[in-house]
């Protein structure tokens, strides 16, 4: 059996969902860890892969989360490593401030459901350009961020450019929920 992937959860109402089913069905077990829960962050050498779900917090709400700056070390230290990563909107926002993007409040929120545009780049990613023009998400953030240096830019929102990343071939960040 291989290795654990590394799951890092927020909050008890933003689980694994469809992730897990996928994770069950490749036979990749998971390791999910509940920080909001006073679960430790994983430590690099424990995980083959890496995923960081959304959460109510601020991705620099240190001072009330310390594990974020944990999470941010972790993320960085993945990509690094070239391990597999998903961010998913706080995960994204995390994965693009331990790359050396800002990660900023918005100009209003965006919440509900709509739908992400791939961009050129996007369109042609074996991630996203399979599902084609127009992606249903939904979107649950007020927070943004800047793409990290050497970041491709994968998707937009009428409402906020950067929607999603690609860092090299394996890590990805969505600030949306598919």
């Amino acid at each position: 059996m291989p290795q654990s992937w590394g799951l890092i959860q927020h909050a008890p109402h933003e689980g694994p969902g469809t992730i897990a089913t996928e994770a069950v069905a490749r036979e990749i077990p998971l390791d999910v860890r509940r920080v909001y829960a006073g679960d430790a962050v994983h430590a690099l050498r424990e995980i083959q892969g890496l995923i960081v779900l959304g959460g109510p917090m601020g991705a620099n709400d240190d001072e009330h989360h310390p594990h974020l700056a944990e999470e941010r070390e972790l993320l960085g230290g993945a990509v690094r490593a070239g391990y597999p990563v998903l961010g998913i909107c706080l995960g994204s926002q995390l994965l693009a401030a331990a790359l050396g993007g800002r990660v900023y409040k918005g100009p209003v929120d965006e919440n509900g459901f709509g739908e992400v545009t791939p961009t050129r780049e996007g369109g042609r990613d074996p991630v996203l350009g399979p599902a084609g023009p127009a992606i249903p998400v939904c979107h649950w953030h007020g927070d943004t961020f800047d793409l990290p240096p050497g970041a491709v830019h994968l998707a937009t929102s009428a409402r906020y450019p950067n929607q999603a990343f690609r860092v090299g071939d394996r890590a990805y960040g969505f600030q949306f929920h598919v």
